[in-house]
């Protein structure tokens, strides 16, 4: 079943039940971040997945890396490894990064347009196994540079799902500005599925099907506050696992969103 992500906080759970599904979102300050799971466990996607990120980003810090969506190995291994971040210094840009099965880098792609500071925008990257694809709002993008493209092959690794942040007490990579909801399918979204998510904003709920979204069946993991019906923590194939760590205290969770 999919894996969906209901934050908790330092006030407890109660704090996300109470904020309703729409028009809610994270403000993390560098420091805060939102899941860290306490072991590996199995991503549910290998060579064909999609991953969909809201985000209103905060470029004023002028640091470098920043990491949105990372998926970091416990033990520190780079095995079947994605990285989703950005760039807050002088030219900022969207970067994804991919690592093959045995952790080599085989991937870096990098958008100079794909980025703002300080408003609203939306992210979907599909890997097919053989291509990598941006769509920025609503459209594909060509990449500014690939320092690295090579062949590679993913697999359905062990691995930790983190927003926020690149691993484990690494905050000075940390996301600054809010996150609204993010989702990684075990599928490759087409480009009316694209479309209909981003039109959907904030309002969508990616664990149904809608419209031209047809793939609620391949979400396997799911971030989005306020969800009904779904504990604190996440569920995934194997299991309930426990958060094990979460700093985001409830005076950061702000009516902010998407619209």
């Amino acid at each position: 079943m999919p894996s969906f992500i209901c934050l908790p906080t330092t006030g407890g759970a109660s704090a996300v039940a109470s904020v309703g599904g729409a028009g809610f979102s994270v403000l993390l300050d560098g420091i805060d971040y939102l899941a860290n799971t306490s072991s590996d466990s199995v991503l549910g996607f290998a060579n064909a997945w999609s991953i969909s990120i809201w985000a209103k980003p905060d470029l004023d810090e002028v640091f470098g890396t920043r990491y949105i969506l990372n998926t970091p190995e416990a033990s520190g291994g780079d095995a079947s490894h994605i990285v989703v971040g950005l760039s807050d210094a002088a030219s900022p840009f969207f970067a994804v990064v991919l690592w093959t099965s045995a952790g080599i880098l085989f991937k870096n792609y990098r958008w100079d347009a794909a980025i703002a500071d300080n408003v609203w925008q939306h992210w979907i990257v599909t890997w097919n196994g053989t291509t990598l694809t941006l769509y920025y709002n609503g459209s594909s993008q060509v990449p500014d540079a690939t320092p690295i493209n090579n062949a590679g092959t993913m697999d359905n690794a062990a691995r930790d799902v983190v927003f926020g942040i690149a691993g484990f007490d690494l905050a000075s990579f940390a996301l600054q500005g809010n996150l609204g909801h993010a989702a990684i399918w075990s599928t490759v979204l087409g480009s009316t599925e694209v479309t209909e998510i981003f039109n959907g904003k904030h309002a969508i709920d990616l664990g149904s099907n809608t419209g031209n979204y047809t793939s609620s069946a391949s979400l396997v993991h799911y971030y989005r506050l306020g969800l009904t019906g779904f504990p604190a923590g996440w569920d995934d194939e194997a299991g309930s696992i426990s958060l094990d760590d979460s700093i985001v205290e409830d005076a950061d969770i702000v009516e902010d969103a998407p619209a």
